[in-house]
């Protein structure tokens, strides 16, 4: 297994993370970034293994967790994370069947917690006197500490959807232009242990590049219109926990 980072002249950048701090703000003029129920959003230098060196490229982190909590048990709304295409550089850069979404894409291993349940703002006073005389009840014996989860073992995905200028989506799970690939871990000292003591992580945080043609959309969903793309989202809806790295994002021609 490997991963590739690619780039080709024709490649215009929607969003490259390396310019100012706002969070909003994209590479290209008039780009807007959006996140949406995100658990992590933050821009960051990509780190080596050694922790104390950096690779001196900037992307972005983005952490969801779609996990009911408390006694919340209803589905959560997707976290996503969306970048918008203007009309002045779609027609600058002709947008249309021949071009591609692009971007590159590091799946991490770690896992945000869980979302906070909103606070009840239907609870009267009397509910909270009755809540405190509760507390002064004797406490119940302990209760058995749970057990820590199993190793998510799921292969990895997300969603890409495509929206056009009159609101019409496209969606496509990334895995169809490529593997969606949890770290390999790689080892650097031939005895055994001994890069578990001298590095923080078994594994280099190298972004796979992914060229996601419109043409898969529009045959996906034939009334979206390739030429009109006005916003490009990442929906993780595939894994109920997880945290990406990305950078890179843009449009290439393919023809």
């Amino acid at each position: 297994m490997y991963s590739t980072r690619y780039a080709d002249g024709m490649e215009h950048t929607l969003a490259d993370f390396e310019g100012d701090i706002d969070l909003g703000t994209g590479t290209a003029p008039g780009v807007r970034l959006r996140g949406d129920s995100l658990s992590v959003w933050r821009e960051f230098d990509l780190p080596l293994r050694t922790a104390t060196s950096t690779q001196r490229n900037t992307a972005v982190r983005l952490g969801w967790n779609n996990s009911p909590s408390g006694r919340d048990s209803a589905p959560r709304w997707p976290a996503r994370f969306a970048v918008t295409v203007p009309d002045s550089l779609r027609r600058a850069w002709s947008v249309g069947g021949g071009s591609a979404v692009t971007l590159s894409l590091f799946m991490t291993d770690q896992t945000p917690g869980p979302r906070k349940t909103p606070r009840d703002s239907t609870k009267t006073k009397s509910d909270s006197t009755a809540k405190a005389d509760s507390a002064k009840k004797p406490a119940a014996a302990p209760k058995t500490k749970p057990k820590p989860p199993a190793k998510d073992t799921t292969a990895p995905d997300l969603s890409v959807e495509l929206v056009d200028a009159s609101g019409r989506t496209a969606r496509l799970p990334l895995s169809t232009f490529g593997p969606v690939r949890r770290p390999i871990e790689s080892y650097v000292f031939r005895r055994a242990g001994r890069d578990a003591t001298r590095f923080t992580a078994r594994y280099e945080q190298v972004l796979h590049t992914y060229v996601m043609p419109l043409d898969a959309f529009v045959n996906v969903a034939p009334g979206f219109d390739a030429t009109a793309l006005a916003e490009i989202r990442l929906v993780f809806d595939k894994t109920r926990t997880g945290q990406v790295h990305v950078d890179d994002i843009g449009i290439t021609r393919l023809r």
